[in-house]
């Protein structure tokens, strides 16, 4: 049984499939609620509101992207507690850069360097275009799921999503040269 077929079921309201759908999406849920800025506590919240929303209500139709729904569903949660309470937070994770005895003093600093530059500038990025990002990279979502989700057409989000990556490379260029450069001297 697929999770198409779970899906079935917990639209009429079996308690197993639910189980099922909560437990195959509840971190990428969880994953995608932080990356829009919304606290731990805010984000489970509508998680949990989310699920009880839906149980039982046969009004949602069995033929869905299970994955999408949900994700645009918790968006539109989200942004409506955020209106409702007028208050904008974005908290952003830290980016960890993962170090080994190896490495040299140098290395270290260069790799340090290039992930703050990397984190910096998905900070400036628009708001739009790091939600893209984090939907189609970090959720491994397809354009059409992405657009979906932000309620966007496809081209429109390919085009932000290049215009992103573009920002970032030529940030990041910079960088990267250092790195051959510092290389090649040690």
């Amino acid at each position: 049984m697929d999770l198409k077929d779970f899906w079935k079921l917990f639209v009429k309201g079996d308690k197993d499939a639910f189980r099922r759908i909560y437990e195959a999406h509840s971190d990428a849920l969880y994953a995608y609620g932080i990356n829009l800025g919304g606290d731990h506590d805010q984000v489970l919240d509508c998680i949990h509101d989310l699920f009880v929303h839906l149980y039982g209500n046969h009004k949602i139709s069995e033929n869905v992207n299970i994955r999408a729904y949900l994700l645009a569903s918790l968006r539109r949660r989200l942004f409506k507690l955020r209106k409702t309470a007028e208050e904008t937070v974005v908290k952003e994770g830290d980016v960890e850069v993962e170090e080994s005895a190896e490495v040299g003093l140098i290395t270290r600093e260069t790799e340090q360097i290039a992930w703050e530059r990397l984190k910096e500038g998905i900070n400036r990025l628009p708001k739009r275009q790091r939600e893209i990002l984090h939907l189609r990279y970090t959720l491994d979502l397809s354009y059409p799921e992405v657009a979906k989700v932000m309620n966007i057409n496809i081209e429109t989000c390919r085009k932000l999503s290049y215009r992103a990556i573009k920002l970032l490379k030529a940030d990041l260029e910079t960088i990267t040269y250092l790195v051959i450069v510092f290389s090649l001297f040690f």
